[in-house]
């Protein structure tokens, strides 16, 4: 079990069924309930079905609600003591989710001049703590000057929006849409800190630029039916800080992370699903059959094994 740190956001989403969004129309909708959601508290819950001591450090409004949400993220094994709790609403973000499973987020009263963000009151740069490792879900003032106290000392993973510089981190994971086209996509080495740049593709996989040249490329995980994008990309940095602060390589995080993705994309909301703890345990044993191609080392044997052999025949799908 390792003490890690996830830093990020907690929202409340409304999840509303639709058959597809059109422009111009009137769209009737499927309430499908209330989720706790946002990336941190999604990455925070998959990793403490691992068995990790996670402490989870966000903002979440004051009141009812916000007790409730706070009551059941500590249920879940989270400690949640670096939580701020301001006198604010609880972000209810609504999730529109269409017949194939991808997501509309809408954003109701949180824009414009004056509006708060996740880190408001939160003095991240003041955080000190015996961590073996860190995941930054989100970029705020302070993250930076986190990681850099901590490289070193275990592995830090971070989200990169791309809409600034890279935050500073280990391992950088971003999606296909974010980094833009591949040919404008940049080296390690010219990001400053990064050992890893992990670019998620969605249903063509994942592919892992290292620092000293080598390419990684892990296939997604097959899914029955997806039935909501909601928290993937979550449950796969889950899978990748995981993975390094087991002592594993880069690929074994990869095949994990893919698998969990699949799990996560075959239910609505963004809590891990229960069943991706035997999914943890056997990974150790599974992962290492299931590993990316390393580009310019050549074809690898054992890299062709489906990702389906990563999952337990009971959580699949």
């Amino acid at each position: 079990m390792a003490r890690l740190l996830v830093t990020g956001a907690i929202n409340h989403d409304r999840f509303v069924r639709i058959d597809r969004l059109v422009t111009g129309a009137r769209i009737r909708g499927e309430d499908l309930g209330l989720f706790i959601g946002g990336a941190a508290a999604n990455s925070a819950r998959a990793l403490a079905l691992a068995g990790h001591a996670v402490t989870l450090a966000s903002v979440l409004g004051a009141g009812p609600r916000g007790d409730a949400i706070l009551a059941e993220l500590a249920a879940a094994g989270l400690d949640v003591s670096r939580v701020a709790r301001p006198e604010t609403p609880v972000p209810e973000p609504m999730i529109l989710l269409d017949a194939e499973g991808e997501r509309t987020i809408l954003y109701i009263g949180q824009a414009g001049p004056g509006r708060r963000v996740w880190h408001d009151g939160l003095d991240i740069a003041g955080f000190h703590g015996d961590w073996d490792g860190i995941y930054i879900a989100a970029e705020a003032p302070g993250t930076d000057a986190l990681s850099r106290r901590h490289l070193g000392r275990g592995p830090v993973v971070a989200q990169w929006s791309r809409r600034d510089a890279p935050p500073v981190a280990e391992v950088l994971i971003a999606s296909q849409e974010a980094v833009g086209a591949e040919a404008a996509l940049p080296a390690p080495d010219a990001l400053g800190f990064p050992r890893w740049l992990v670019v998620t593709e969605g249903a063509a996989g994942a592919r892992a630029i290292g620092r000293d040249g080598q390419v990684l490329r892990c296939p997604a995980a097959p899914v029955a039916q997806v039935v909501d994008t909601t928290g993937a990309g979550d449950v796969y940095a889950a899978g990748i800080l995981h993975a390094l602060v087991s002592g594993w390589e880069m690929a074994e995080g990869m095949a994990l992370g893919a698998g969990l993705s699949a799990m996560q994309l075959g239910v609505v909301g963004a809590a891990c699903p229960p069943a991706a703890r035997a999914l943890f345990f056997r990974a150790a044993a599974h992962a290492a059959r299931h590993l990316p191609v390393a580009e310019n080392d050549g074809p690898k044997t054992h890299a062709n094994e489906p990702a389906k052999n990563l999952m337990p025949d009971s959580a699949a799908p």
